[in-house]
């Protein structure tokens, strides 16, 4: 089974928007103002001839050039030093008020592509840390004041997906945790219906594999996932965002090797959160230590390691039982899920603690018996 890249939409209600706005300039002035568009669809958009104003004329932006599909047009003011080590696809005059504007998108035909209403104050960012004004999701309405957020980090994302936004990066061990708990159902459709299948944490490295992590595609449709994130969540935190073009065949899978993705996953805790286009939350997996050369399965409601490897394939049945030195726990959404592949040895391997415990009752019980009936059949002496 392989990755076929075929074209595919992408359904949005707008097709270019203002995506992201540093208002407040850059740590390194306030002058270094910059505003990002982004493009929903899937063909290149050429904007020559639409404009980008605020209402009282300042900024007035005469636009021109193209936003390539699914991606991003930066404009810095005055000069290509706004944002160090990113070029501008275009240079404007006239600075935006710290007390906010109400912008807006035209196209060549001064029909409103896009508008954002922060006349009285602006939506979200903050001038004191230069943290950047941020929209969710392009598909939903730049006039809708909770599709904005204040940016992760000083100096924003420019030309790059946008963060979770403060609260949801800064706790996301606690917060994010909790959401899932509550909202997704492990092996059940998630969004879009793309899902974790099974990942490979720890190699041996006598086979010289490398760490890898596969998605799949529930739907009977294919589905298009760029712009998706994965990342892992302990220790140094790696993002990796799927790139431009990627489709996943219906009921087919994405392989994804650690060369690509730069996400190493850690061998005792670790594990994996996937995030749609628009920065949701779609599926976790965790675990508390990874066995060498076993790869992590999903198998329907239910995780376990096996060393069938089947990375692009369906998940085998032949899951390997752990030993006592090789327990996990999988918090996967809404319940905790150990792994009982550990019993059996505790009970019936030699020499286990269980066994010569049981014997021992065994036996125990046995001589009661015994001694119960020799006892009853002993004559009994007249009183």
């Amino acid at each position: 089974m392989c990755l076929v890249v075929l074209p595919m939409p992408i359904l949005a209600t707008t097709s270019v928007v203002i995506n992201e706005i540093a208002w407040m300039g850059t740590t390194t002035s306030a002058n270094d103002e910059w505003i990002e568009l982004y493009n929903n669809t899937s063909s290149n958009i050429d904007i020559t001839g639409w404009i980008l104003k605020s209402t009282d004329k300042t900024p007035l932006i005469k636009l021109s050039g193209v936003i390539p599909a699914n991606g991003y047009f930066l404009l810095e003011r005055t000069d290509d030093n706004s944002v160090i080590g990113i070029v501008a696809d275009q240079i404007y005059t006239g600075s935006l008020s710290n007390n906010g504007e109400y912008l807006q998108l035209q196209d060549a035909s001064e029909a409103i592509v896009d508008e954002i209403n922060g006349s009285g104050e602006w939506l979200m960012g903050d001038n004191s840390t230069k943290q950047t004004m941020e929209r969710k999701s392009p598909l939903m309405a730049g006039s809708d004041g909770v599709n904005w957020q204040t940016s992760q980090s000083p100096g924003g994302t420019p030309k790059i997906q946008n963060s979770s936004g403060v609260i949801e990066n800064l706790q996301i061990k606690t917060e994010l945790s909790i959401n899932l708990d509550n909202e997704v159902v492990a092996g059940s459709n998630t969004e879009n219906g793309i899902i974790i299948n099974e990942f490979l944490p720890a190699p041996d490295s006598s086979t010289q594999q490398e760490e890898w992590i596969e998605l799949f595609n529930q739907n009977v449709f294919d589905a298009n996932v760029s712009g998706w994130l994965i990342q892992d969540i302990e220790g140094k935190i790696i993002k990796y965002k799927i790139p431009t073009g990627a489709i996943i065949p219906a009921q087919e899978f994405l392989l994804l090797p650690k060369s690509q993705t730069k996400i190493t996953l850690n061998n005792d805790s670790d594990g994996l959160i996937l995030f749609s286009p628009n920065s949701t939350a779609v599926d976790k997996v965790e675990y508390l230590s990874a066995p060498k050369g076993k790869s992590f399965n999903r198998f329907s409601d239910d995780w376990a390691w096996s060393q069938d490897l089947t990375p692009g394939k369906t998940n085998t049945d032949s899951v390997v039982k752990n030993d006592t030195n090789e327990k996990s726990t999988v918090r996967n959404t809404d319940n905790n899920q150990a792994s009982l592949a550990t019993v059996g040895s505790l009970f019936f391997n030699n020499g286990g603690i269980f066994s010569t415990a049981i014997i021992a009752l065994i036996i125990a019980i046995i001589s009661s018996i015994i001694i119960l009936i020799l006892s009853r059949s002993a004559p009994q002496k007249d009183s």
